[in-house]
């Protein structure tokens, strides 16, 4: 594996790059999933950082861990904050299609990932991706699959600080009502007593996929705390037993069955 940082001074931000060893014969390009961990935009969560990232390139996937920019509190969620993300995500996208064959990645093989906050500012690209572009090929700036893990959807559907939160003022980054025809088939999942992001969020944005008539796959399992990451030992703090939890675990396996999928479309 090889793994290298790549700076972003113009957003504040930087990216990790998770390159797995290429065993193919031919050199084939490999599929990559970018990788916005949560943290409530307070923080970056390791937890749903590189766990997720060695996870993904022991099934064959190249990884992108972003390190986004956050805020001190919560309060200051603002569209400013939100649309640079966006514009964020659009470059990271518009590098892997100008470095694909160094890095041997397939541009037109990108699947996005966010949990938590992280899903939140994964499916406000995933719907806004079209307007956001900053690539010369649309094809390779939207993503193949959009991985949705126990995210937050609105503001107003359980946000962790809505103590210190308007969220009347963000009305119009409920993403559930963005989704349209060019939003990417999508692979969800959450649990039903999620405390820290309610359930609701999920059930919201499946709702707006059916609208729209997008494909989709959700797994709602009963019960696990929020931000379980892989639920495994793997990305469980240590000696914090609720973060293991094998029911939930199996979402891994479902989720790389669901783009192995896409990728033979």
């Amino acid at each position: 594996m090889k793994l290298e940082t790549i700076q972003l001074p113009e957003f504040a931000a930087s990216y990790k790059l998770y390159l797995r060893e290429n065993v193919s014969t031919d050199r084939k390009e490999l599929p990559v999933v970018v990788i916005c961990p949560g943290g409530g935009y307070r923080m970056v969560s390791g937890r749903e950082s590189e766990p997720i990232a060695l996870a993904f390139l022991s099934h064959g996937y190249h990884a992108i861990v972003v390190d986004y920019p956050v805020l001190p509190d919560t309060s200051q969620v603002t569209p400013d904050y939100l649309d640079t993300n966006t514009r964020l995500l659009a470059e990271i996208f518009k590098q892997i299609e100008t470095h694909h064959d160094q890095w041997e990645m397939d541009p037109k093989a990108i699947f996005l990932l966010g949990c938590s906050a992280g899903g939140h500012m994964a499916s406000l690209y995933a719907n806004k991706w079209q307007t956001t572009i900053q690539t010369n090929s649309p094809l390779c700036s939207k993503p193949l699959g959009t991985i949705l893990c126990y995210p937050v959807i609105s503001f107003n559907y359980g946000w962790p600080a809505r103590d210190v939160l308007d969220p009347s003022s963000l009305k119009d980054y409920d993403t559930s009502a963005l989704v349209n025809s060019e939003t990417p088939d999508t692979f969800i999942w959450h649990t039903a007593n999620d405390r820290g992001v309610p359930v609701l969020n999920s059930l919201k944005y499946c709702e707006g996929l059916t609208k729209e008539a997008i494909p989709f796959e959700c797994h709602l399992f009963e019960s696990g705390k929020h931000g379980l990451s892989l639920a495994t030992r793997a990305s469980a703090e240590s000696e914090k037993a609720q973060h293991l939890n094998p029911p939930v675990a199996k979402w891994l396996p479902l989720c790389v069955e669901w783009m192995e999928r896409r990728l033979e479309r």
